[in-house]
């Protein structure tokens, strides 16, 4: 996983955790323990991810599948 882009991606939208946090729909402490890779996404969380950041595929790969 390349969470520094997931985080490149947050930063770039102007988005704090908190902010990303909410429209994924869990704890900001959840999601900082996720961005910071001591926990995994869920897939429901990833596809919210995906919606919110507007990820391309190549981005979704890079950021969650490898």
């Amino acid at each position: 996983m390349n969470l520094k882009l997931l985080k490149y991606k947050r930063k770039q939208l102007g988005l704090t955790q908190e902010d990303l946090a909410k429209k994924v729909g869990i704890a900001r402490t959840n999601y900082l323990k996720k961005e910071k890779g001591r926990e995994n996404f869920k897939q429901e969380q990833i596809s919210k991810l995906i919606k919110e950041l507007s990820l391309t595929p190549e981005e979704t790969i890079e950021i969650f599948f490898k």
